[in-house]
């Protein structure tokens, strides 16, 4: 655990001091010292051993030796796309663009750490870089942001780490959308699609963007002008209540429709998480809009990236209060709760009242770090007790 804290605090301190003597956030010097600021971090998911993070076994040390079998790129990703199995220990279908990536890294390496290093290394600066452009507008603090990436999901980017790709590729392409740039958003997420199918779900974020920022009217917020957290609450205790039912009417749809029946057998309702366990995924977005709502900025609560994010956070929770009935499509949560990294730092700046600020800050730090260590020691990905032999080895 001491590893992951020393490391963290080491990136978010250059981070922070980087980002305060370049207020621009533009320039050579300014995108090389934020890389190196990233490495801690980077370095610590490359040079842990293969036991740390379940997914490693699954896709990642198998397909990287089988890649170093294939001279040609193609026949490589083709042998993976025909590749129906998903055993520990054996090879494993996944995306082409994973696939992709794998083969560039073994042509270069036989050392699997360094695309653990990759892998890693892709996914915070994907994070990194929708800071900066989110920040030209909202003049958010990028260490805030970093701080809700570490403490949220740098833990499940050591397991699952396709997804994580695919979500902070997302977040990047939802950077873009909020700068009115609707192709290159667009571009993102189906090039997250290439390393996890599930990322096409964004899409739908997209089309929700579309329609607030159509349709935005002072005067008529939607679902907003209703108390934000009430709403929140509803949502979670309709489907805490109601959600088995859900389930079932879904699975009966889905079984009807030929493209889709073969993925009815994932709304079933398996083994899931207690009242306590399944809260825990949510409490801070609980936390973060409540107190928002104390002394909210009228006006700004009606802008367009203000309902956007609020939306966003209610997917979340309706996704993750679904962790009660089954652990599988609580997974598609991430697409919608990676925008954490911008909307808590955004919601807090926000905040006028200083009192009010200062206890979101207090409070959201506690709670996230709290949540870490939990998270981490009950062996959520197999992540802990963290094991480096490299490291050893000084």
């Amino acid at each position: 655990m001491e590893v992951y804290f020393y490391s963290i605090v080491l990136s978010l301190i250059m981070i922070y001091f980087i980002n305060r003597l370049s207020p621009s956030k533009s320039g050579g010097v300014y995108w090389v010292l934020s890389i190196l600021s990233l490495l801690p971090t980077t370095i610590v998911a490359g040079i842990r051993d293969l036991t740390i993070g379940t997914d490693i076994q699954h896709y990642v040390t198998t397909n990287f030796l089988a890649a170093r079998e294939y001279s040609k790129l193609f026949e490589f990703v083709d042998f993976i796309q025909n590749t129906k199995t998903a055993f520990v220990g054996s090879v494993n279908h996944t995306e082409s663009g994973y696939s992709v990536l794998t083969y560039l890294v073994s042509r270069y390496t036989e050392d699997v750490h360094w695309l653990l290093f990759t892998l890693q290394f892709l996914t915070i600066i994907s994070v990194y870089i929708g800071l900066v452009n989110f920040s030209k507008n909202l003049k958010i603090n990028i260490s805030m942001g970093m701080f809700i990436y570490y403490f949220v999901f740098y833990g499940p980017s050591l397991n699952i780490m396709r997804q994580t790709l695919a979500a902070s590729i997302v977040f990047l392409g939802m950077s873009y959308l909020a700068q009115n740039k609707l192709k290159t958003s667009i571009m993102m997420i189906l090039l997250a699609s290439f390393f996890h199918l599930s990322a096409m779900i964004a899409l739908f974020s997209v089309i929700i963007y579309k329609i607030i920022a159509y349709k935005n009217n002072p005067n008529s917020s939607y679902i907003i002008q209703f108390s934000r957290i009430t709403t929140l609450l509803l949502i979670f205790g309709v489907m805490y209540v109601m959600g088995e039912k859900v389930f079932n009417a879904l699975q009966n749809i889905v079984s009807l429709i030929p493209f889709l029946s073969k993925y009815s057998a994932s709304f079933e309702i398996q083994s899931g998480y207690g009242f306590l366990g399944t809260i825990s995924f949510f409490i801070s977005d609980f936390i973060i809009v409540g107190l928002a709502s104390i002394y909210e900025n009228k006006d700004e609560k009606n802008s367009v990236l203000n309902k956007f994010f609020f939306i966003n956070i209610c997917l979340t929770v309706f996704l993750f209060t679904i962790y009660k009935y089954q652990t599988v499509i609580p997974r598609l949560a991430i697409y919608f709760s990676i925008m954490r990294i911008v909307s808590y730092p955004y919601f807090i700046k926000q905040e006028k009242n200083t009192v009010i600020k200062i206890v979101m800050v207090i409070i959201m730090v506690i709670v996230l770090i709290t949540l870490f260590v939990i998270t981490t020691k009950s062996g959520s990905g197999g992540i802990y007790p963290y094991t480096s032999q490299i490291l050893e080895g000084y």
